[in-house]
């Protein structure tokens, strides 16, 4: 026998074996299931599942989120997203956190996945159960090292949102810092050069710097709401005046030239990543603002800014639905043909302001333009 077929033949066995033990695992009991979880994630109180009309009904409101191709079967593989995995068993994947509801009683913890787990789909009474990674039995050692749930989102697509000021506020923009004047008398500056700046607050020692582009407006075309912002890099306080109205900055990262009137941020904590879909208020409505690529559209996976936020009860991980009302048919010496609006895509929302929220396009059949409506996934016409 040769070595390949070896190889084969132990590799089918262990995914045989997986398979088993994942089907047996539909027979053991919730309070087995309830110990089986990620080593360093804390156990929520249990809900009983109940009995007769209530738990007859809970069933039916699981079956009725499935979609009739959802795996019996399926485990968390690294580099995968909740979003991902709530679009294999649900028709609406934002509504991932009511599946998780009715079987509360039987997931160890709801609103977290970790690479390893399997879920396990009773088709009949719309249960679903998970499993601990199997490896950590196998290997022991691994329970040392930390365990990281899949985040909500891709997080390359979103990492450079998160991290580096792309989008300012207007308030951030008039709380900002400014750089005076380049050491040794020249015009710009790069990486390890030292440059001057006010504004820098007495508690930073490191700052983001960028350069303030376009205005991006309400719509109204007058307000300011924010300035897209070009990121130019990053500097540490080497030293301040004795009022702290001066700063002597060195440049630790540079992507950019830097020059005097560029402006500096202090750089935020990042924001969680791991968030359970929802829905907003039924009568949310925002308007697409701006996204970041050279096209005049955008698409799949690429980032939008809308034109509402925490004042609107926007939150990460709300999902909103993408509109676009079509321009009106012309007939001939006839009054236009005034066309519905029509549903075209899903994004994800993923960073707030207080009037302004990043948002990841996670489906899409047409091309996202300026201007576009976002609505909550519910509303089935756009006003």
């Amino acid at each position: 026998m040769t070595l390949m077929k070896i190889i084969k033949e132990i590799t089918a066995y262990h995914y045989w074996c997986r398979a088993t033990l994942a089907a047996l695992f539909l027979t053991s009991s919730a309070a087995v299931l309830a110990q089986q979880q990620p080593p360093g994630v804390a156990t929520p109180p249990q809900t009983p599942g109940g009995t007769g009309a209530a738990a007859e009904a809970t069933a039916q409101t699981a079956a009725s989120l499935l979609r009739r191709d959802a795996p019996d079967l399926y485990t968390v593989q690294q580099g995968d997203t909740l979003w991902g995995v709530a679009q294999r068993f649900l028709n609406d994947p934002w509504r991932w956190s009511e599946l998780w509801e009715a079987n509360r009683d039987v997931v160890a913890n709801p609103h977290r996945l970790y690479p390893g787990q399997t879920l396990l789909l009773d088709r009949q009474s719309g249960r679903l159960h998970l499993t601990a990674p199997l490896y950590e039995k196998r290997f022991p050692m691994v329970r040392s090292q930390a365990v990281q749930a899949i985040p909500t989102l891709p997080l390359a697509a979103i990492h450079p949102f998160l991290a580096r000021p792309v989008v300012v506020t207007s308030q951030q923009f008039e709380g900002s810092g400014q750089i005076v004047a380049v050491d040794e008398g020249r015009t710009l500056a790069g990486l390890f050069d030292r440059v001057y700046a006010t504004g820098v607050p007495p508690e930073a020692t490191q700052v983001h710097l960028f350069r303030p582009l376009q205005p991006i407006l309400a719509r109204d075309g007058k307000r300011v709401l924010a300035y897209e912002a070009r990121y130019l890099g990053e500097a540490e306080v080497a030293a301040r005046d004795e009022s702290n109205r001066g700063a002597l900055l060195t440049i630790t990262r540079s992507v950019s030239e830097i020059g005097v009137g560029d402006r500096l941020l202090v750089p935020e904590p990042e924001p969680l990543t791991n968030f359970t879909p929802q829905v907003p208020d039924a009568d949310f409505s925002a308007q697409v603002l701006t996204f970041w690529n050279p096209q005049p559209e955008s698409g799949p996976f690429e980032v939008i800014l809308l034109d509402a936020g925490e004042t609107s009860g926007l939150q990460p991980g709300h999902v909103v639905a993408l509109w676009r009302q079509p321009p009106p048919v012309a007939q001939e010496q006839q009054r236009p043909i005034v066309l519905p609006p029509r549903r075209y895509g899903l994004a994800m929302v993923f960073l707030t302001h207080a009037e302004l929220a990043y948002a990841l396009v996670l489906e899409s059949s047409d091309s996202v333009r300026r201007g576009d409506r976002a609505l909550a996934p519910g509303v089935t016409s756009a006003p």
